[in-house]
Parts: C-alpha cells; structure tokens; sequence
C-alpha cells in the first residue's frame, strides 16, 4: 500500500478563547501597533469590520475576531515561527482576556490510488462490525480521537482524521493542542508559555499524522 510521505497542503493557528472587543482589531490599530505592515494588508484587501466580527486576510496570514475567538492562521511552512512571534506581540500591546489557547494544526494528504485511501480509511475505523449492524458496509468520514495533558497545563490533544475535503482521494487531520488558561498567575504569562512552545507542538503534530498514516501502511500490508 502506498501513502503520501507529507502533506499537500498546511495549516497552523493559534486561537484563543475569552472576551474580546472586534472593533477594537480594526486594521488601522493592527498597523499602528505594527501587529501588521500596511502592505501586507493591501495586498491581500480582504477587511472584514463588524460589530461582532472582524476578519483581516494579509498576504502570509488570516486574522479573525469575534466576541469569543480571537485567531491568527497561516497556510505558510515558514511563516509559524513568525505567527507566534506576532501573538506574543499583540498580548504586549493590549491586555487579553483569554481563558484557553488551542495551537493548531490541519494537514491534507492526498493518495495515488483509492485503494491504499480506503485501506487506511478501514485501519482508522474497522468496517467489519458496522456492516453487521447496519446490513451494508461504509465508510470513514471522520473520527475524533482524545488524550490528557501530562505537562501541568489542563486540557487536551484532540485529533480529528477524516476524508479531505480539499483532495481526492485524500485525507485530512486535525490537531488541537489545547490548553485551559490556569487561574493561578497572570493571564499574560500562561500565555507567553504556551505561544513559547508553539512551533514544538506543530512539529509533533506533523509527526502524528505521518506516523498514523505510515501505522495504517504497515498494519494493512500485514
């Protein structure tokens, strides 16, 4: 069986969870507090300002605000050591009220052939026991796995393993190494611990996909 040694295609993100103030993000603050450069923005043009939400598109990242959620993602390899970088920035232009942090990684993988697809789609989620049940066979859409911290930080790795909705025949995971804010201390300090570790957590995220992948291959071609 044959499957894809990396990726088609990336995502990495840091999303916070609190109360935020959209209006606040507005692009002009964001260039003024050098969060952004001017021409980042213009040249990607996509602002988004409301009361509720704010949506600002640059040309290496996507910003997004909204009551609840505040979000930096790139789609870039070379830009997460940089993503990082700009969130510990913002935290020290404005205090944040966050109460979680989720460091985040998609990854698409996209297969030569349907059959090695269907086969790792049969090792993630076993189809034998489903047919008796149901009288018919199916298929695997998406499963979501979860594991407890063991750093000190309440929360938990959460993986998500589906069909890709981006390649065909591809499959697509989805890492969320979340962490609950502790009450004890300031807020901005938590947070400068867990964006700290960001690129060490996408990089484990990568080995994890590319080791389940490489565990189905194995496992089927026994």
């Amino acid at each position: 069986m044959s499957t894809p040694d990396n990726p088609k295609e990336i995502e990495a993100a840091i999303v916070m969870l609190g109360d935020f103030h959209p209006a606040a993000f507005n692009q002009h603050w964001l260039i003024a507090n050098e969060i952004f450069d001017e021409a980042e923005i213009q040249n990607e043009q996509t602002v988004v300002v409301r009361a509720e939400l704010n949506e600002i598109h640059t040309t290496w990242c996507k910003f997004l605000v909204t009551n609840n959620r505040l979000q930096f993602l790139t789609p870039q390899d070379s830009m997460i050591g940089r993503l990082a970088d700009t969130v510990k920035l913002l935290a020290s232009r404005v205090p944040l009220s966050v109460k979680a942090v989720g460091l985040n990684f998609e990854s698409h993988f996209q297969f030569l052939d349907a059959a090695s697809w269907h086969k790792v789609g049969d090792c993630f989620a076993p189809k034998d026991g489903w047919q008796q049940i149901v009288g018919k066979r199916g298929g695997l859409l998406q499963m979501t796995m979860e594991f407890p911290r063991e750093d000190g930080f309440k929360g938990y790795l959460r993986i998500q393993s589906g069909t890709s909705i981006k390649h065909t025949p591809g499959i697509q995971f989805h890492l969320n190494d979340h962490h609950v804010i502790p009450e004890d201390g300031s807020v901005e300090d938590n947070l400068k611990k867990i964006i700290d570790r960001f690129e060490e957590s996408i990089s484990t995220s990568r080995q994890i996909c590319v080791a389940a992948l490489k565990y189905a291959a194995e496992k089927q071609n026994v």
